[in-house]
């Protein structure tokens, strides 16, 4: 499965690191393997995120983590798509109506104060949205469009 995603290196680099963490040796991770390994991978998750990226890695849903479910899941967890995750909670946060938009400025503040998003990656976003109404942007067409620009 995640053999076509990644670069042998890659694979090979995530392979180590699930053998370490896997302290009983049974070929699959726990919860608490899990946070320890990705903590090792130097990825941070705020406390809610672990038992959802548990669950987002568990594809068969049964409770362990294989070595492929591992691999698939970290090579999800890329620097460039958890910062835009992380910017994408925030603005579904805001969204209190849950209407889907969003003014200009709303935008603008939480990709600068509560996310690792560049001031260049923000300011190329919104010239790729194009949008008419700045005080009604769809949040989810600008998180989609700033992904390309950051994995692209």
């Amino acid at each position: 499965m995640a053999e076509n995603i990644l670069s042998d290196l890659e694979r090979a680099i995530y392979s180590a690191f699930f053998e370490a963490a896997d302290k009983n040796k049974d070929g699959y991770l726990s919860l608490d393997e899990l946070t320890s390994v990705i903590k090792r991978c130097g990825i941070n998750l705020a406390q809610k995120e672990w038992a959802e990226t548990f669950i987002e890695m568990d594809l068969n849903c049964d409770w362990k983590i294989t070595l492929d479910e591992f691999i698939t899941g970290m090579h999800s967890l890329r620097p460039g798509k958890r910062r835009v995750a992380k910017l994408n909670r925030e603005l579904t946060g805001c969204d209190s109506g849950g209407a889907g938009f969003l003014s200009h400025k709303v935008i603008e503040n939480i990709a600068r104060e509560k996310s690792e998003i560049t001031e260049t990656e923000i300011e190329n976003t919104f010239k790729h949205l194009n949008a008419d109404d700045l005080n009604k942007i769809n949040y989810k067409q600008f998180v989609n469009v700033l992904e390309k620009i950051i994995t692209d």
